[in-house]
């Protein structure tokens, strides 16, 4: 209630005079010990009551004269009682009860606040004892400092934000200080003397129980009194209609928002569980980004060092690329030698063929040849032994015979000449360098053959000449040309069997060299085979080398697109995550609103 000064006074509350601040800290420990306090599910010493601790101090000050002033002063601490989720806290019952009363102080503090931060014109100081008793704090004429207490779990993390949003709007309000009027000592003694005269004069009525005594001053005063308490409960009464239309209005509003609140509550309930079920997303998702970033290092490590190798095979691979052009330019250069070889190798064996076709062919008639002329000489020879014979028998004739038979062996000589000469130019054009020797040979037989006719026709002259003096003289003559004839066909045959063996060991010996020859091609070719299939393997290994190379380029480019992907996939996760805790957090605003909603719905009712 209130006195005629406006001061709040609380029944059956006394003041203690106080002198020293140990006097004060034990009314402070006295008064806490007093205070109730509770277990809950929330909070093990959960406060189940507001404690408000007034300070009232007198200060005399030195004033000119021998009048003294003093000073008054206030001092409030009050410890608000924490406001709980019923359904949270797990309190039953009366406790219940406590916890709606605490809650209900609260809300209205809460609109008191709302009502000050706004500059409404109606502040709802009376709807509470605890904002009547705060009423100088909020707004009015003294300097106020709240401290607010929260948790810093995550399951308190609807009352923190709460709090929070409490204190924030608190301190929104602006209070207007002023500074302690000074009253002298006199005119507080008089208002203290006049409080003591009322207090005795009722004190006097009451023992002489003499009907009920009020001074007139008293009756006066509460007459004034009832008076400005009648015009209070007209006022009352008005305002009580509208409070009666305005809670019907909210009971509709309460309805409404309750069955609001159990859809929301439902919704939160769905939200709560796809809530958990994000979270545990979330954690598996965390989980699988830490497995992915600590691969993702080691994959960066490993592509780091495929780089630098890669660098270093890159410079490889183009040294051999240089070495490869050059030795496909050395291939391309053998393989013309090869194809240049092939044709003379080729021309070589023909050639040699067709020289030692003409050879045999050469050699075959030059036998016939000779063997002919032998075999001519000899009859010759024969033909000669019968002519001398009938020489010897016919001397008459024998001078003729032997003329005609001279003229025809100089012709038979003579022919015998030309077809050597004839036989010794085609060897020498078949024959080439290789059969000059037979030349040799054949010039030097054709010399004696020439002398030897030479002689003969001399011999021949010189026995026509004395045929007629000496049958036996021709008789030796003849003898001796014959043998002489036949020594000389002898040593033609002899020459004709060397030349002819010369020409053998000629072909056997060019045959010889044909075949190292044709061994030195083939152990050519065998090398040559070698070095193109030595060549081969070592193409083949390096471009196996070359296919290895760049499958790891490959496999780096993979590795690559692998870290991209993951990256998105981090992106997009965190992205979810940002998504729902946006949603989380408007979820909560959304109920933190509902909630107060509610609350302002149920202190309006009540």
């Amino acid at each position: 209630m209130e006195d005629g000064k406006g001061c709040v006074v609380v029944r059956g509350l006394e003041e203690e005079a106080v002198y020293s601040a140990n006097e004060i800290y034990t009314l402070l420990e006295r008064g806490a010990a007093k205070r109730r306090t509770a277990d809950t599910l929330l909070n093990k010493r959960s406060s189940r009551s507001h404690s408000v601790f007034s300070i009232t101090i007198h200060v005399k000050e030195a004033a000119v004269g021998e009048e003294e002033l003093i000073k008054c002063g206030k001092l409030n601490l009050v410890d608000l009682a924490g406001s709980e989720n019923i359904s949270r806290s797990g309190a039953r019952e009366g406790r219940a009860r406590e916890a709606g009363e605490i809650n209900k102080s609260l809300l209205t503090l809460g609109r008191v606040i709302n009502a000050l931060v706004e500059h409404s014109a109606h502040i709802p100081y009376r709807d509470s004892k605890l904002t009547r008793l705060l009423r100088d704090s909020l707004g009015g004429r003294t300097k106020t400092c709240i401290i607010a207490t929260i948790s810093p779990s995550a399951h308190a993390l609807e009352e923190t934000l709460s709090t929070l949003d409490y204190a924030y709007r608190a301190k929104s309000i602006r209070n207007k200080p002023e500074a302690n009027q000074r009253v002298s000592k006199a005119v507080l003694l008089k208002d203290l003397y006049l409080d003591i005269e009322k207090l005795k004069e009722d004190v006097r009525a009451a023992r002489e129980k003499n009907g009920v005594y009020i001074p007139h001053e008293k009756f006066a005063q509460d007459e004034a009194e009832k008076k400005l308490r009648i015009e209070k409960i007209e006022q009352l009464e008005n305002e009580l209609s509208i409070r009666d239309n305005q809670v019907e209005r909210y009971n509709e509003l309460y309805l409404t928002e309750k069955e609001k609140k159990i859809d929301v509550e439902r919704e939160l309930m769905d939200c709560k569980m796809t809530l958990e079920k994000s979270n545990n997303e979330r954690l598996d998702l965390e989980e699988n980004l830490r497995v992915i970033i600590s691969t993702l290092k080691e994959k960066e490590i490993i592509i780091s060092k495929l780089l630098s190798s890669e660098h270093s095979l890159i410079e490889h691979a183009k040294e051999l690329c240089i070495g490869l052009q050059t030795a496909s330019e050395d291939i391309t250069s053998l393989f013309g030698r090869l194809d240049q070889k092939d044709k003379m190798e080729v021309e070589n064996r023909n050639m040699v063929l067709t020289f030692g076709s003409h050879l045999d062919q050469s050699l075959i008639d030059l036998h016939k040849t000779i063997l002919g002329s032998v075999s001519e000489q000899r009859q010759h020879l024969r033909c000669m032994e019968e002519h001398a014979e009938s020489f010897l028998a016919s001397k008459t004739d024998a001078t003729e015979v032997l003329e005609t038979r001279i003229k025809k062996m100089s012709e038979t000589y003579a022919s015998g000449v030309a077809a050597l000469k004839d036989l010794a130019n085609t060897a020498q054009d078949k024959a080439s360098s290789d059969l000059q020797q037979i030349n040799t040979i054949i010039s030097s037989q054709m010399r004696i053959v020439e002398q030897f006719l030479a002689t003969m026709l001399s011999e021949a002259k010189e026995v026509i000449e004395e045929i007629h003096s000496s049958l036996a003289d021709q008789t030796q003559l003849l003898a001796h040309s014959t043998r002489q004839q036949e020594k000389g066909l002898q040593r033609s045959f002899a020459s004709a069997q060397a030349v002819s063996k010369a020409t053998v060991d000629f072909y056997n010996d060019l045959h010889l060299r044909a075949s190292e020859i044709m061994a030195f091609l083939e152990e050519s070719q065998i090398k040559q085979s070698d070095q193109l299939s030595n060549f081969e393997t070592m193409f083949k290994e390096k471009a196996a080398r070359e296919e290895k190379e760049a499958l790891e380029n490959i496999a780096g480019i993979l590795a690559s697109l692998t870290s991209k992907k993951t990256a998105m996939v981090s992106e997009v996760s965190r992205d979810i995550y940002d998504t729902k805790i946006r949603e989380n957090n408007r979820l909560q605003r959304e109920l933190s609103n509902m909630q107060k909603a509610s609350s302002n719905a149920r202190g309006g009712v009540e």
